[in-house]
């Protein structure tokens, strides 16, 4: 057997490797929070885009209506 053994083989804790487990476990947290906040982001942009989209439509009625009020050159 080689007298070169590893920490984990000799039974110590390998803080290095767990440290790096932590630092991974907290990243993968941080992009499943970065998803969520990038849904809800999503979601209000659409609701936005229906909303200016309904008054876009409210504006160009009005504006038929007004040009259907007005008297034609004839």
């Amino acid at each position: 057997m080689s007298e070169k053994v590893s920490q984990t083989e000799k039974g110590q804790p390998n803080a290095e490797l767990q440290a790096i487990q932590r630092a991974s476990e907290a990243a993968a947290q941080a992009c499943q929070a970065t998803a969520r906040n990038t849904e809800r982001i999503l979601d209000e942009l659409r609701r936005l885009e229906r909303r200016v989209t309904s008054i876009e439509r409210a504006i160009d009625s009005r504006r038929r209506d007004k040009e259907n009020m007005r008297p034609r050159k004839m």
